[in-house]
This record gives structure tokens, sequence and C-alpha cells, in this order.
């Protein structure tokens, strides 16, 4: 009997049981949406498209938010700057893995000087965090990308080249 609810329990925390979530579209308040409705260990989809994002997403549970790839999923910051916080926070209440991948982000300084502009925060405000991922990601303008809080470790891996950045961006 032991053996049986040992499996049954490894069964609930297995990954294959985390769901699949599609944003209907890249926008914010879809995307803010699509996360809320998720649980820990799901990934949420972005799909293609190129939007403007006038406020911040933020991220306090476990899971993956997936754009369709740095040069067909991009967000924008607006001109003239009236959202001067970053596009995502990561700040979850325990040390959980949270992966940012796939999405292309455009902090470009519209003509206005700002010290602090970045398109994702890491802030370990309430406890140590050490399993945060953020790849295959392009960056655009600003003066940080990727800033880092108190308690907060991870990984930044870029192997996507600014090159590949489509016209008009």
């Amino acid at each position: 009997m032991r053996t049986g609810i040992v499996l049954f329990l490894a069964l609930l925390g297995n990954p294959a049981f985390a769901a699949t979530l599609n944003s209907p579209s890249a926008k914010l308040v879809d995307v803010k949406a699509t996360v809320a409705k998720a649980s820990a260990g799901d990934t949420v989809v972005i799909p293609t498209g190129i939007v403007t994002w006038n406020g911040t997403l933020s991220v306090n549970k476990s899971l993956i938010l997936r754009g369709q790839g740095p040069t067909l999923t991009i967000i924008n910051r607006p001109t003239t700057i009236t959202q001067t916080n970053e596009f995502i926070t990561i700040d979850p209440s325990s040390d959980v893995p949270v992966r940012v991948t796939g999405i292309g982000f455009n902090n470009k300084n519209f003509g206005q000087n700002y010290n602090r502009l970045p398109c994702i925060s890491v802030a370990g405000t309430t406890t140590e965090l050490t399993q945060i991922r953020v790849d295959h990601c392009s960056f655009k303008g600003g003066v940080s990308t990727v800033e880092w809080f108190n308690w907060a470790y991870g990984v930044v891996d870029q192997r996507w080249r600014a090159r590949n950045i489509p016209t008009g961006w």
C-alpha cells in the first residue's frame, strides 16, 4: 500500500502534468490574464506579434513564459515613454523555477533619459531565488536589460545574434 501512495504522490509532482496555456494575443492584458490562470509549473505561450506594453507583467509563481522567438514575439516600450518600469518582474514568494524565453524586448530610449530602464527585474524580496533562467531573448536599448535585486541568482543565456532583428525595430 505504501508503494502505491508514494507512486501516486510522485506522479502528482511530475512535470508531465503541467499544462500549456496559449495567450490569445501578445497584448499585455491577454498575457496577464493567461498568467493568472496558470498553475505553478505551467507554460504560458505568447503568440507571434509586435506589441507595445504600457505596464508590467508580474510573475510570482513557477512557470515558463515562452514567446515564439525573439524576431516573432516582440514587446515594445511606448513612445513617448510613459511606462518607466520593467516589462516583467519575477518575484515569487519561494525559490521556484521561472523561465523567460523566446521574446524580443525593444527597450529603446526614445529621446528620454532614464538611469534605470530594465526589461526584466528579478527580485528575491521575500526569499532567495536560485532557479531563474532568461534565454533565447533579444534586448534592444535601455541601460540595463535584466536586473537582479536582493538574493536573486540565475542564468541569462543569450545565444541569439542581434543582427537577426527585423527591419523597423
